[in-house]
């Protein structure tokens, strides 16, 4: 039984509205960190994105040495569903992840160490056509006395995945409500949006990614990944 530290880092956007040299340092930073995992929550690339900006990024990211792995979860742009002439196609992009040795968790698990189970979902909006497992599937057979970490690029479900078993949830997608006043209006009805929430017994973590999406805002420094240091006593900071 051991500690473990993670990184997380979700929506990135690559190659679109952020300054390269800005992951790149970030990455960076990662390197000295030494990180036992590291975990990718999705929209790392988006329809804005070229296929060597796609390649690129992956390439960058797989560098990163760390004990268990790097894992990766889809989000909602990276297969540039919204886009009619694409940069690349779902091939390509699996490819590119796979061969910089990267994981791709798609309504599965994998265990990790003696202690965790990390678990990704497919994305919510892929979940009519493609009917993405709910999360008691995905963790049929999985042992519960063990951390049980999901990777889910939308923060929902939340409830559904404590029910299944799930301690953390880490979560992306909302770039912290986009931009004022979006965030104080997502706070107000109750939608996760930006920072920790306990929902039944799941701690949910929502980074506001490393970059910003559609708004060109705040996007030449802003670049944040989160340090999760996760203990043997099963609770994670």
């Amino acid at each position: 039984s051991s500690d473990y530290q993670m990184v997380f880092i979700s929506d990135t956007h690559y190659g679109t509205v952020q300054n390269p040299a800005v992951l790149k340092n970030a990455v960076e930073e990662i390197k000295d960190l030494e990180p036992d995992i590291v975990v990718l929550g999705g929209d790392i690339v988006e329809g804005g994105t070229s296929r060597e900006e796609m390649e690129e990024v992956f390439q960058m990211i797989g560098a990163i040495e760390c004990r268990y792995g790097i894992y990766y979860v889809y989000g909602n742009h990276d297969r540039q569903q919204d886009r009619e002439q694409r940069t690349y196609t779902d091939e390509e992009l699996e490819k590119a992840i796979t061969k910089n040795g990267i994981t791709i968790l798609k309504d599965n698990y994998v265990e990790i160490g003696s202690d965790l189970i990390l678990a990704g979902r497919d994305d919510a909006e892929f979940g009519e056509e493609f009917r993405r497992l709910p999360a008691e599937k995905i963790l049929n057979g999985a042992d519960k006395e063990r951390y049980i970490i999901m990777l889910d690029h939308q923060p929902v479900e939340t409830a559904m995945n404590s029910k299944a078993g799930v301690d953390l949830q880490l979560s992306g997608h909302t770039h912290a409500g986009q931009a004022f006043p979006a965030g104080q209006l997502l706070h107000f009805i109750g939608i996760p949006y930006y920072g920790e929430y306990q929902i039944l017994d799941c701690k949910l973590l929502v980074s506001s990614g490393a970059s910003v999406g559609v708004f060109p805002i705040r996007t030449e420094k802003h670049c944040e990944y989160a340090l999760i240091d996760i203990k043997q006593n099963g609770t994670a900071n």
